[in-house]
């Protein structure tokens, strides 16, 4: 059984014994009932697990707590975010941001990048408005640990449109967090700064209210 120390903080090997043999088996997808709520559940005990334990004043640092057990998580939450269940999928992007902003930037392995951007894009077009705002949160960290050289014209385009349509989402807190991700984008690289300032220009005026388009536009221009 897992234990705290002795000063009630989560060690080193307590995080990966939980993440090997607890965490990770039972977020295999199966179908059924029961094979379900074991994944929820498992999700509930990481978020709890990785909120307690890697928070910058009470936990753990990537450092101490090791590269491998989140690498092995990424693709089993990745996989998470198709879950039926609104409250699964919002834990697993939760989980994701605080896994990713653990890694050191421009780290992930393009494997990981490639299973996870067009699963984390899709929860913008989720039902629930806080997993899209989640969703941003967990893109912009995806972002900033992705090398630039993985992100490709091709893929950069993909998330770049889909994007640029919520950021006329009827939802304010929506497009403000859509923005702050699209700025992101723009810092990745050259490249994607480029993409990113056409695309804006080549959109804006079929925005219902151009305004964060074009706000968006100058400050790319004057980065």
């Amino acid at each position: 059984m897992c234990a705290l120390d002795a000063q009630g903080k989560f060690s080193e090997f307590t995080i990966a014994t939980l993440i090997e043999s607890a965490v990770l088996p039972n977020l295999v997808w199966y179908t059924g009932r029961t094979a379900n709520s074991t994944r929820k559940a498992a999700l509930a005990v990481l978020h709890g697990v990785l909120h307690s334990a890697l928070t910058p004043s009470t936990g753990l640092s990537m450092e101490q707590t090791g590269i491998q057990p989140i690498l092995k998580l990424l693709p089993v939450l990745g996989t998470s975010l198709d879950e039926y269940d609104t409250s699964s999928r919002e834990i697993s992007l939760s989980c994701l941001t605080t896994l990713l902003n653990c890694l050191p930037p421009t780290s992930l392995q393009l494997n990981s990048v490639l299973e996870l951007y067009p699963a984390i894009v899709k929860r913008l077009d989720d039902s629930l408005d806080d997993i899209r705002l989640e969703a941003c949160a967990t893109f912009s960290a995806f972002a900033r640990v992705t090398p630039p050289n993985a992100l490709t014209e091709t893929i950069l385009e993909y998330c770049i449109e889909h994007f640029l349509v919520h950021l006329d989402d009827a939802n304010v807190n929506v497009q403000s967090a859509v923005f702050q991700a699209l700025l992101t984008i723009g810092s990745v690289g050259p490249l994607a700064k480029v993409m990113l300032s056409r695309k804006v220009s080549e959109i804006s005026f079929s925005h219902r209210d151009p305004a964060l388009a074009i706000r968006l536009l100058n400050v790319l221009n004057l980065s």
